[in-house]
């Protein structure tokens, strides 16, 4: 389905971005900059964008896949940063002062942390993935070929044409499709997860973290 496709190009791009920007903002000097960034650009509706993307960019792909990628950016960014900033100075300070190396620091506490928090962003990502990709497809689709149509585009044509069973039948479709993904996402990452736990002394701080 041409919506998948849509979602799952977005959603890595985006969960790439937050991750990211996690990592550079949870440099001291520039936190506070980036914590007043993320609160100023995440209270922007996407919705409300759907216009200026018409506007400046057009109608193509490159502005739904931006729209569905900035809707997921800042779950994982926020998601990182927590699990970087909680405990991690006090944690820091008993690691060094018990004469670990820096490689191991950051091999066994600050890697696991970071990954912890990354993985609970994503499993938020994937659903706000699925929201933003109507927003995404409301931009229009005007072009013809492989990428015409999109389950939201049908969705804004029912909309239209007052068609109602339409419009309903694509929102039982955007929620079945978020069910499937999310549970699919669980399912994987508690395979890799369980397999590792009893030998990989990092998974306990990432499933901790």
């Amino acid at each position: 389905m041409l919506s998948s496709l849509r979602w799952s190009i977005g959603l890595s791009i985006g969960c790439f971005a937050g991750l990211i920007m996690a990592l550079i903002g949870s440099y001291k000097p520039s936190s506070f900059i980036f914590k007043i960034i993320n609160d100023f650009l995440r209270a922007i509706p996407i919705i409300g964008l759907v216009p200026v993307v018409q506007m400046n960019i057009g109608v193509n792909e490159y502005g739904k896949i931006g729209l569905i990628a900035w809707a997921v950016i800042f779950p994982v960014w926020i998601t990182v940063r927590n699990a970087i900033e909680k405990n991690l100075e006090n944690s820091q300070l008993v690691l060094k002062a018990a004469d670990i190396s820096g490689y191991n620091l950051f091999k066994y506490f600050t890697f696991p942390k970071i990954l912890g928090g990354f993985v609970r962003g994503i499993e938020l990502a994937v659903g706000i993935a699925w929201l933003a990709v109507v927003a995404a497809e409301w931009v229009g689709t005007y072009t013809k070929g492989f990428w015409s149509g999109g389950l939201g585009y049908k969705m804004l044509i029912g909309y239209e044409l007052n068609d109602w069973i339409t419009v309903h039948i694509s929102l039982l479709l955007f929620g079945v499709l978020g069910l499937i993904t999310a549970y699919i996402w669980r399912l994987l990452m508690n395979r890799i997860f369980e397999r590792s736990k009893s030998f990989n002394p990092i998974v306990k701080e990432i499933m901790q973290a």
